[in-house]
């Protein structure tokens, strides 16, 4: 479903459009000229003028010396970046995993067996039964005395308490004496989980047609020492709202295919992340305001039956990252939102299980990206360099094969640069050509992308003419990937 349409419509607008006016930005010159953060398209309009007593000359190179800072800022964030992106090691990660998978296991093992109860020692018990070994896979568990988990008859999982676990690497070797494969499981990571206030009521047996559910715990503490980490949230940090035609059950039961086949369809889902905190090494990750909605959208076959299927059409969320080393402080915020009438009114499924938009007709759509913080990073001297981020974006569908870029902002240094831009669609919504408007007080250059994403230059490589106040200043060339500036006074500045 999300692959169909969603991926032609969202991703490739989304992400192909972003890749073209953000991405192919920051990967191919735009990235040498406006940088990763490429300015705004709204320039004189949004109040961009950063010096205004230059002359227009020198108003053409501040310009193009802005790019070169973006220029100059994306190749060191993105390096800096690199490090501060990894605010988790693999056993980290692999280690969170599993603090949640297991309670699931155990959730779903004591479902099956009809337990409404499990302490330390019934655990113990349990763990010397293959069945539920099986279920858990590769882990073993040793609690400790204050382990519990409970589950009541309506589905709500809470789990407090300590436990060991101790992680298997899986492997079936021949056994040529007995000619069979033999299990052989060899220990690779033992660490300890303290679950507090953890709460799974994302299963419910009650029937209705508006079914509320909710994920969450008050702290889960996994490993110890350097290699700790602490995630706190609250009982309902996870809350799902849905709306369906008929009363459901959302238990381990319910399929919503089955439901499709009953008639029963979902009208619309939303599920919303209130704060999740990740303290981990030097970092602190806050995972903030997620917002998902679904909706479910039919067609009529020959045969009279009816298909159903299940579209995304809004998601959004903050967050905010502080790390030790690089030093980084930033918040990131994206919002993508479909109008959903124009998804009921204009989406339908094609015969082959596809989403399209009806035929004249198109679903509008509004994405919002910003970045603000900064991130430190040595230079080869071993001086800390801090580099500011400031970066905006909105991309709006305005015609079935459009997509516009506006108010797109980035700023460095208190000088900013501003663009528009416009990208035509082909059928399959991948950019055919975009063009970008950069401007800077009274300059501004054209840039024009292919299909590839690659700039447009002419035979002798230009890629624009450098205008200020609708008069020639000099000319931005790329020669075999070098990008210059060569102003009328025979001046030139590389990016």
């Amino acid at each position: 479903q999300t692959d169909n349409q969603t991926d032609n419509q969202t991703d490739n607008q989304t992400d192909n459009q972003t890749d073209n006016q953000t991405g192919n930005q920051t990967d191919n010159q735009t990235g040498n000229q406006t940088g990763n953060q490429t300015g705004n398209q709204t320039g004189n309009q949004t109040g961009g003028t950063t010096t205004p007593k230059l002359s227009d000359l020198e108003q053409a190179k501040e310009m193009i010396r802005t790019a070169k800072l973006f220029v100059s800022d994306n190749k060191a964030v993105k390096e800096a970046y690199e490090g501060a992106s990894a605010i988790l090691t693999n056993t980290q990660s692999e280690r969170i995993s599993n603090a949640f998978s297991m309670p699931n296991d155990l959730r779903y093992y004591m479902v099956k067996n009809a337990l409404t109860k499990v302490d330390a020692k019934e655990l113990k018990r349990l763990s010397k039964i293959e069945g539920f070994q099986n279920q858990l896979y590769n882990l073993k568990l040793a609690p400790s005395q204050n382990f519990v988990a409970v589950l009541d008859s309506n589905g709500k999982f809470t789990l407090t308490g300590d436990v060991s676990v101790t992680k298997y690497e899986i492997d079936y070797r021949y056994n040529s004496q007995t000619s069979k494969s033999q299990k052989v499981m060899t220990p690779v990571d033992t660490f300890m989980i303290s679950y507090d206030g953890f709460e799974d009521a994302s299963s419910n047996n009650t029937s209705t047609k508006t079914p509320q559910l909710n994920f969450g715990f008050d702290s889960i503490n996994i490993g110890t020492g350097t290699d700790k980490v602490v995630l706190t949230s609250s009982k309902q940090g996870i809350q799902a709202q849905g709306q369906f035609s008929d009363n459901v059950a959302i238990n381990d039961d319910f399929d919503i295919d089955k439901a499709h086949d009953q008639g029963i369809t979902l009208q619309k889902a939303k599920a919303t992340l209130d704060n999740v905190i990740v303290v981990a090494n030097d970092s602190v990750l806050t995972a903030k305001d997620f917002d998902v909605a679904v909706m479910d959208v039919s067609k009529t076959l020959k045969n009279g039956s009816k298909q159903i299927r299940t579209l995304p059409y809004k998601v959004a969320f903050t967050g905010h990252l502080t790390k030790g080393a690089p030093k980084t402080d930033i918040e990131i915020t994206f919002n993508a939102t479909a109008n959903s009438d124009d998804v009921k009114k204009y989406i339908e499924l094609t015969d082959n299980d596809k989403f399209v938009e009806k035929a004249g007709n198109y679903v509008g759509m509004t994405t919002l990206l910003t970045i603000k913080g900064s991130v430190t990073k040595n230079n080869a001297s071993g001086k800390a360099t801090v580099i500011p981020l400031d970066f905006q974006a909105n991309l709006k569908r305005t015609a079935r094969n459009v997509i516009t870029l506006d108010n797109l902002k980035a700023s460095v240094e208190g000088k900013a640069l501003y663009v528009d831009g416009t990208s035509n669609l082909d059928t399959d919504y991948n950019p055919t050509s975009t063009q970008f408007i950069v401007k800077q007080n009274d300059a501004r250059i054209v840039l024009n992308v292919d299909k590839e994403g690659k700039f447009v230059t002419n035979d002798q490589g230009k890629l624009s003419d450098i205008m200020v106040n609708g008069k020639d200043y000099g000319d931005l060339i790329d020669n075999k990937g070098k990008i210059t500036a060569k102003f009328k006074d025979n001046s030139l500045l590389v990016l």
